[in-house]
């Protein structure tokens, strides 16, 4: 590093400590999000102190580096590993672009259950319209559909 700092302003560096957090689990980068918050201090300074405490410490100079470490980034866009489409995924590791297609990889998607399948019940539909059927759960009376 150079002796002149640079003054960045708090802007570009909240921009770049985002950055960074969004790379993180997420339950890591809310929890950063939420102590900055607490603190009432921008988002940069408290990812700063987080360095410089480890620092003090002397763990940052003496690091594991877990193998694995890529596995737990976030991806912007992913391919399903049931139907192939891309997606972006909401959670880290996130394998499908839906339940549905999470359920029928595990087999555990039945035909009943599919989308425009028998059993599905229309988002047009009103309340009113939907009837408990006891041997099968909800269901949509023929002439609604």
């Amino acid at each position: 590093m150079t002796d002149k700092k640079l003054n960045l302003g708090d802007l570009k560096l909240n921009s770049s400590a985002e950055a960074l957090l969004d790379q993180l689990p997420d339950h890591a980068g809310q929890l950063v999000h939420s102590l900055a918050t607490q603190y009432s201090i921008p988002i940069w300074q408290y990812t700063c102190a987080i360095l410089l405490a480890v620092h003090m410490e002397g763990r940052l100079s003496e690091f594991r580096l877990d193998p694995a470490w890529k596995d737990g980034l976030r991806t912007k866009e992913l391919i399903c590993k049931h139907c192939g489409t891309k997606f972006s995924p909401r959670h880290i590791g996130q394998p499908f672009c839906s339940n549905d297609c999470g359920l029928a990889a595990a087999g555990q998607l039945h035909k009943e259950d599919k989308p425009n399948g028998p059993g599905h019940i229309p988002m047009s539909s009103k309340h009113s319209d939907v009837v408990v059927d006891g041997d099968s759960g909800w269901s949509v009376p023929d002439e609604v559909v």
